[in-house]
């Protein structure tokens, strides 16, 4: 009989830690989700600069035609944005949507977001309007 009671406590003990362990699991992936989404949000809000140390430029060629997510595609592969999904959402929110034009532009990891979006649209730059 103490054997079976024995096994019993053991069996409960094995499960409650399966429990808590199945629930640590599933607590950290929603912390990773929760992350990942204010992380991806604060990219698509925050008009910051990917790397705003780096002074280097990138030639980029906008096509006739072409559509913002190969635009945003080419500005990733050369490491002027950090994500073409958050370039393309912000893009989409903004006063640029739908005004990208075709050429040849120089643009860097160090501009703005708002910044890059006003150079492909063949605008002035935010951050330049008011210096002479």
């Amino acid at each position: 009989m103490a054997k079976k009671t024995a096994s019993k406590t053991l069996r409960a003990v094995f499960f409650s830690v399966l429990r808590l362990a199945v629930n640590l699991i599933i607590l950290y992936l929603l912390l990773q989700l929760f992350l990942f989404a204010y992380h991806f949000a604060y990219q698509v809000f925050a008009n910051e600069a990917y790397q705003p140390k780096n002074k280097a430029t990138v030639t980029v060629t906008v096509h006739e035609g072409a559509s913002a997510m190969n635009i945003a595609r080419v500005l990733e592969e050369e490491g002027v944005i950090a994500n073409k999904y958050t370039f393309i959402l912000r893009y989409r929110f903004s006063k640029y949507n739908g005004q990208l034009k075709a050429g040849t532009y120089e643009v860097g990891p160090s501009m703005k977001t708002d910044d890059i979006l006003a150079i492909l649209s063949a605008e002035e730059p935010e951050s330049n309007k008011g210096e002479t």
